[in-house]
Formats: C-alpha cells, sequence, structure tokens
C-alpha cells in the first residue's frame, strides 16, 4: 500500500506512525471526555493515559524484539525503528497496565474506576493503529481467494514476503473489530455494574477477537504447539476463561447486591404504609 505517507525536506512521514499517533489523539480526547464526566482530574488523567502509551510502545516493542531475537540480534540499530511497523499488542498491554496500577495507586487515583474509561479507549486508539499496519505492509494475512483479499505490491512494504499474492486483510479484521469492541463498551460503561468491568470485558473481548483473527495471519509472530497456535493465541486461551470467570463472578454479586437493596427499600416502604 502506502508505507510512506509523503516526504517533506528528504524525510518521508511514515503512514504507520501517523496512524498511531491519530488514533492516539482520538483515544486522548475520549479519556478527557469520560473522566470529567466521571468526576476525576482530567488533568492527571491525561497524564496517566501519556505514561500507559509510553509503557505500552516500549512493552509492544520489547515483546516484539524477543520473538524475533535472531533479526534483532543481528541488526541491533533496528530496535529502535518502531515506525516501520513491529508492535505485539500484549507486551503493551502488560506493560501499561503495571505502570498504571503504580501510577493511579500513587496519584490516589480509583484505579478501576479509570482503567474502565481507557479500557473503553483503547480500542478506539487501536483501531487507527490496525489501519496504519494495513498500509505499512506489517501484520499481514495469509494467501486467500475470497472476493475482498488485497494485494500488495509496493516493493516499500512490510509485506515484501507476500508481495503480489491475494491475501486476507487481516489489519483491517482487526481495524474494525477494535471498532465493535469500542461501540460495545460504549454502552457498557454507561450501564455498568461495578468499577472494572470495562476494563476486564475489554480483555474477553480483544482477547476472543484476536484469537479468531490470528488464524488467518500469515506473518511471522511466534508459535507454539508445533506451529500451530500463536503466542498471543496461547495467552488468549489462558486470559479469556479467566477473566470470564472474574467477569460473571462480580456480575453475580453485583445483582445480587442490587436485588437486595431493592427488597429492602420496598420492605421499608411497606412498612411506612
Amino acid at each position: 500500500m502506502y508505507p510512506t505517507l509523503f516526504e517533506i525536506f528528504g524525510f518521508g512521514v511514515k503512514t504507520y506512525g501517523t496512524m498511531i499517533a491519530i488514533g492516539i489523539g482520538f483515544a486522548l480526547l475520549y479519556i478527557s471526555r469520560q473522566t470529567k464526566r466521571e468526576g476525576l482530574d482530567v488533568e492527571k488523567s491525561l497524564d496517566i493515559t501519556l505514561y500507559l502509551v509510553l509503557s505500552g510502545v516500549i512493552g509492544a516493542r520489547l515483546l516484539y524484539v524477543l520473538l524475533n531475537f535472531g533479526y534483532y540480534k543481528n541488526n541491533p540499530s533496528a530496535i529502535f525503528k518502531i515506525w516501520e511497523g513491529g508492535l505485539v499488542f500484549y507486551g503493551g498491554f502488560l506493560a501499561a497496565l503495571a505502570v498504571g496500577y503504580f501510577m493511579l495507586t500513587k496519584n490516589k487515583m480509583p484505579v478501576w474506576k479509570f482503567l474502565d474509561i481507557f479500557a473503553t479507549a483503547l480500542p478506539l486508539g487501536h483501531a487507527f493503529g490496525r489501519i496504519g499496519c494495513f498500509f505499512a505492509g506489517c501484520c499481514y494475512g495469509k494467501p486467500t481467494d475470497v472476493p475482498w483479499a488485497i494485494t500488495f505490491t509496493n516493493p516499500e512494504s512490510l509485506a515484501y514476503p507476500v508481495l503480489g499474492e491475494h491475501i486476507h486483510p487481516t489489519q483491517l479484521y482487526e481495524s474494525a473489530s477494535n471498532l465493535m469492541i469500542f461501540a460495545i463498551l460504549s454502552l457498557s460503561l454507561k450501564r455498568k455494574k461495578f468499577d472494572g468491568q470495562n476494563a476486564l470485558l475489554y480483555i474477553a473481548l480483544y482477547g476472543t477477537a484476536r484469537f479468531i483473527i490470528e488464524f488467518f495471519r500469515g506473518d511471522e509472530r511466534g508459535f507454539i504447539f508445533d506451529s500451530v497456535i500463536s503466542t498471543s493465541q496461547a495467552v488468549a486461551l489462558i486470559i479469556v476463561p479467566i477473566v470470564l470467570f472474574i467477569l460473571i463472578f462480580k456480575l453475580k454479586v453485583a445483582s445480587a447486591i442490587e436485588t437486595a437493596t431493592k427488597n429492602k427499600i420496598t420492605n421499608k416502604n411497606q412498612k411506612k404504609k
């Protein structure tokens, strides 16, 4: 596609990095609006979000480098060329989660209430990032004959191993799934039963979507179990069931408390009568 958006003074501005920046911008706007509605400190929230973004990028790149250590061992300078693509989402997620918990606790902010907002904004920003992947050519799909197959022809594309082949547009699959997750979480945020609900729901939804889309990916990204299950799928297989169990349990407890409270109020009203 178009890995370089345009050139200025001989310097090529990469489409991948540009789309990530746009995604971060929209996510920040959403977080700013929602934290204000929730009565949280907007300035602190945005500061913490920037720390989360930075730690997320570092974590995502670090895991990618570890999974492709053979290449980066011989090309150490390429480790810092993030604009060329090469970020593993789960690495970034885990790094951001750890940093976020530390920063929120340090600033005495409600951890789970903020993470609900952040988790809702995350797929919005991620959707733009995956469009950046599409233009850069990374995270490409397997060869296919489906009517919506795409073909990369630009020699600068990161999809150089499959140039000229009809392949699945897996980047667009994931972008679309992230937008759907954002829509679901936006509705959930208005009706949530407990703090932390959206954070858990996001992990379950994204993990499931990512597990399915991985079957259509054609790029090298690390495999286990005789190259059948990718690293991301293995993570999803472990995390998603645990998160779903916690989510269902917490929802049942919240519903039980809500029912008990309503019954208590009803009984009080009947006694007054």
